[in-house]
């Protein structure tokens, strides 16, 4: 099911046969090198669930598809969850190596915000991990503005930086 469309991509609700292609993503080095550590069969699988399941305003991550031809370029989406102990509408993107400086990300992301400004979401947050230079520019090229720092419990304690945005 799509849940938005861009010029050049789709954002789609996974579906239980994309743990394949999922798990092609979540364990791509370069993809993944920002996160605390490989993903484990198990850990595709629980990723998996997660996105199938309902959420708060029908939040979710999506599979991130090329148009034109269907093919994965990343995983994107909004997640209703705890960060540093508040409720938060959380903005999440992975976009695979092979897709990066091509201007998917950002397509992506802004997709992703008017999905959320439809849903009448009125504040995204993302959070990334301080040396993660490109998701953190991506953030900032969005107009999201960065709000704090953390010590990330989720990836070994690396100082994390929060951004937000008002809707």
């Amino acid at each position: 099911m799509t849940v938005w469309q861009t010029d050049r991509l789709s954002l789609n609700r996974w579906q239980q046969d994309d743990l394949p292609a999922l798990s092609t993503l979540l364990t791509h080095g370069a993809t993944m090198s920002h996160w605390p550590q490989p993903f484990t069969p198990q850990d595709f699988q629980e990723w998996l669930q997660r996105a199938l399941a309902p959420s708060v305003n029908g939040c979710a991550r999506w599979r991130c598809n090329r148009t034109a031809d269907g093919v994965l370029v990343g995983d994107v989406g909004v997640v209703h969850r705890q960060i540093l102990e508040q409720p938060v509408f959380d903005l999440g993107y992975i976009i695979h190596k092979d897709f990066w400086h091509m201007g998917y990300g950002r397509e992506a992301v802004i997709g992703a915000i008017a999905w959320a400004k439809g849903q009448g979401i009125s504040e995204l947050v993302a959070n990334m991990a301080v040396d993660n230079v490109p998701s953190w520019s991506l953030a900032e090229s969005v107009g999201m503005q960065r709000s704090e720092m953390f010590a990330n419990p989720k990836n070994k304690f690396k100082d994390t930086y929060i951004y937000r945005l008002q809707l």
